[in-house]
């Protein structure tokens, strides 16, 4: 009869401590610096908007990272209010981020609004420290 191996005797297989693939990382690193880099020196509109789309991203990264906490930070206001003051800055006058800026508040309250007065303050915070931090 043929007997099964004793746990303790098995040796685990050996994993990443970090748990990510560092070629894969190291390829997107390169490819994303590459991205940047092309977008300065070919045209600064596509830098322009590489930096919208991440901004975009660190958003939800960001609303992602909160929502382990309890907090839900309305993400879809503030990414396209982000989004609009940075365009509003390239293609017209830093003046009208501001307006921008101010309505994406206005905007994140009333987004917030119907899921009730629970923890709304501590939402609509996250929400503009996401939109102030980023």
């Amino acid at each position: 009869m043929s007997e099964s191996p004793n746990p303790a005797d098995v040796t685990p297989e050996k994993s990443s401590r970090a748990g990510r693939n560092l070629p894969a990382a190291a390829a997107v690193g390169v490819s994303l610096v590459a991205m940047i880099l092309a977008g300065l020196f070919i045209e600064k509109t596509v830098f322009a908007f590489i930096v919208m789309v991440a901004l975009s991203i660190a958003i939800f990264e960001i609303a992602t990272a909160m929502k382990s906490a309890g907090i839900n930070l309305p993400a879809i206001p503030i990414a396209v209010g982000g989004v609009g003051a940075m365009l509003l800055t390239y293609f017209a006058e830093p003046a009208y981020a501001l307006v921008a800026l101010a309505l994406t508040v206005v905007a994140t309250l009333f987004y917030r609004l119907p899921k009730g007065p629970e923890g709304f303050v501590r939402d609509v915070s996250a929400g503009i420290f996401g939109l102030g931090y980023l």
